[in-house]
């Protein structure tokens, strides 16, 4: 998923993913939410044996750089062989 907000500061990083969390931008305009979307997401991807990867700013795919987000979902592939092994 992408965005063309404001992003998130790099020292905000390490936090995004932590339950309750919400960002300095957040509070400061008094943004309505609990800050447990990321968390549960991330959770979820990694009991899944995957994770969710964050960039910001991020570049898009021709190339120009934008401000905002991009969370990106990884999950493992798994084929119809892998299951009967």
């Amino acid at each position: 998923m992408e965005d063309d907000g404001r992003g998130i500061p790099h020292s905000e990083f390490g936090h995004v993913f932590q339950p309750f969390f919400r960002g300095k931008s957040s509070r400061n305009n008094q943004e309505t939410g609990a800050g447990l979307g990321l968390h549960l997401a991330r959770r979820t991807a990694r009991r899944l044996g995957g994770d969710i990867k964050l960039e910001s700013p991020y570049r898009r795919a021709e190339g120009t750089r934008n401000q905002g987000c991009r969370f990106t979902l990884i999950l493992p592939l798994i084929t119809e062989a892998a299951e009967n092994d």
